[in-house]
């Protein structure tokens, strides 16, 4: 038995994206948002740790990272829009979301 949960396990690994899934399963927006703000953003202006503060407040925040989606995110822009606020507000806070280079 420990040796096919090996096998399993080694696959699971082996795939396209594998540790990185198994490093952050159970971690969610909010909690990587949280991290990146007492690890990282020490400097960062108080407009952006407003907006990443802003949507820690969203259902978004709780999603699992590995299981957020393009359409999650943009199913968030939709709701934020339907509330009056305008294109250029909504890119401003969803920037946090977007990868990084």
């Amino acid at each position: 038995m420990a040796e096919e949960w090996a096998k399993r396990r080694e696959l699971e690994l082996s795939a396209p994206g594998g540790i990185l899934s198994a490093q952050w399963r159970g971690v969610t927006l909010d909690n990587a948002m949280e991290r990146y703000l007492h690890e990282f953003a020490q400097d960062a202006g108080r407009s952006k740790r407003a907006t990443i503060e802003q949507l820690q407040r969203f259902p978004i925040a709780r999603v699992q990272i590995t299981e957020l989606t393009s359409q999650q995110i943009i199913e968030h822009g939709v709701m934020r829009r339907s509330s009056g606020i305008k294109p250029a507000t909504i890119n401003r806070l969803l920037q946090p979301l977007g990868p990084r280079e």
